[in-house]
């Protein structure tokens, strides 16, 4: 998984529905093998792609099961002795999250009325226990299956609608699965102590009571699991990246939502709503005026069809709803406070924004006063300090993943820096993200972006061809941006 991808967000497909006709003429398939009845429980209802709930079987022993309480439990206090090993420790904690997070999954399953798939019982068991290669089997198994389109005509009936009924259960509970799965794969990823040291750099430099937004996949799960198997209370931990999918936003409600006021599909179907429109009148003066500036940004994938309806797609289309949800709870919650770990830049956040330890605080400076030159000076030295760590520990040096992380979150106070005119000090910084993991494409972008907004474009090729690719992906980072610089001026 990417450091930036959460991945397996995007909501599932709507299964189709049969005409009553076409059952009719496959109504002898009906008798599935017992192999598939044994595998698939019959006469389970769900949840549609993108929250909408589909509702089937009506059965009053179903409607009438009592609910579990509207907060869940925090994971169970750890039982290790004193001084155990950072594997040890690491181990504990997947396997009390795991615990809990099964309890959110069969929670949300009585909520939607599905049992809880068999295979979804053992990827939880197969977490609790540690045997990271069944559960990331297993995993796949169900995204696969989550995400499968419809058997088509020439299926079975009663398959179909098994797959169908399955397909429904697994995303009710989805969220709570991949939640579990990406904390579970950044442990397997990391050194255990630099894993623990990562996280808690993190959490340790949050104030008190401050709502934590993750980005990164490390970003993000790293801390969630510092967070809800530590011994202070838990905070609230969600994810930037997820905001614009409905039915994550249900999912952090249950873990969440009696302390954070969280936008309802209503309101989330506003916001994408205006954001479409928006970018719909861009994308028509872009269309309608060629020779202006484009109003559009570089990757975000607007068209507008024959009909006029807008089609929104892309990653930069979709950081932009993300966006504007996180603002709006901002908004709604203005007496709560909100430390922000970036995936992609969130320039709307920066006019109030500060550096707090490895990351940064939204409505940090109460109303946009410029950082001074003096905090830009600390700012660079902590990462210097960073570096400093980093090389002085081999373990931390040979995990990709560890400098990776580090060098993103240096890159991303760096884009703060910039952003409120302290160009030396992010320069520096951007430069420091390179050395603290010299493959970062991100990185070097930054660099020569900032180069070529001061003007100094020749300064910028030069220090271009004086570096070493390290990968073929970086190599052609270089040859990307020597084109974007465009020849040498004579």
């Amino acid at each position: 998984m990417s450091q930036n991808s959460n991945r397996g967000e995007e909501p599932p497909p709507v299964p189709r529905r049969r005409g009553l006709g076409w059952w009719l003429c496959v109504l002898a398939a009906v008798l599935v093998p017992c192999l598939f009845l044994r595998s698939l429980r019959t006469g389970e209802v769900g949840k549609g792609g993108n929250g909408e709930a589909v509702r089937a079987g009506k059965d009053a022993s179903r409607s009438a099961r009592p609910k579990p309480p509207s907060r869940m439990g925090r994971a169970e206090p750890s039982r290790l002795a004193a001084g155990a090993s950072p594997e040890a420790i690491v181990a504990d904690k997947i396997a009390r999250l795991a615990a809990q997070r099964e309890g959110v999954a069969r929670r949300m399953a009585a909520d939607h009325h599905v049992e809880l798939p068999p295979d979804v019982e053992r990827f939880f068991a197969a977490a609790r226990e540690g045997d990271w290669d069944k559960m990331s089997a297993l995993y796949g198994q169900l995204a696969a299956r989550r995400n499968a389109p419809d058997h088509g005509k020439e299926a079975w009936a009663g398959l179909d609608r098994l797959a169908a009924a399955e397909r429904n259960a697994l995303s009710a509970v989805w969220q709570s699965v991949h939640d579990t799965f990406g904390v579970a794969e950044q442990a397997h990823l990391w050194p255990a102590k630099q894993l623990l040291d990562y996280g808690d750099s993190v959490m340790s430099a949050l104030k008190p009571g401050m709502v934590y937004v993750g980005g990164t996949d490390p970003g993000r799960w790293v801390p969630e699991l510092m967070n809800e198997t530590g011994d202070a209370e838990p905070r609230v931990v969600i994810t930037q990246n997820a905001l614009a999918d409905t039915s994550y936003l249900e999912y952090a409600r249950i873990l969440y939502g009696d302390r954070i006021s969280l936008p309802d599909e209503a309101a989330s179907g506003k916001i994408f709503a205006e954001y479409s429109e928006d970018a719909q009148r861009r994308a028509e003066h872009d269309r309608d005026h060629p020779d202006e500036p484009p109003q559009l940004k570089p990757g975000e994938d607007i068209r507008i069809e024959p009909d006029g309806r807008t089609s929104v797609s892309g990653q930069v289309a979709v950081m932009a709803i993300n966006e504007r949800i996180l603002q709006s709870i901002l908004a709604t919650n203005p007496d709560l406070s909100f430390g922000l770990q970036e995936s992609f830049p969130l320039k709307g956040t920066y006019p109030d924004a500060v550096p707090l330890g490895p990351i940064m605080e939204l409505r940090g400076d109460g109303g946009g006063a410029p950082l001074t030159a003096e905090r830009g000076g600390e700012i660079v030295a902590n990462w210097q300090g960073t570096l400093d760590r980093m090389r002085a520990d081999p373990a931390s040096m040979d995990s990709d993943e560890t400098m990776k992380a580090y060098s993103h979150d240096a890159n991303s106070q760096a884009n703060l820096l910039a952003a409120r005119g302290l160009a030396s000090d992010a320069e520096k910084t951007y430069r420091l993200a390179l050395d603290l993991y010299p493959g970062s494409t991100e990185a070097l972008g930054s660099v020569v972006g900032l180069m070529a907004a001061a003007g100094r474009t020749d300064e910028a090729r030069e220090w271009l061809d004086g570096l070493v690719a390290p990968t073929a992906e970086f190599k052609d980072r270089i040859d990307a941006l020597r084109k974007t610089l465009g020849a040498a001026k004579p």
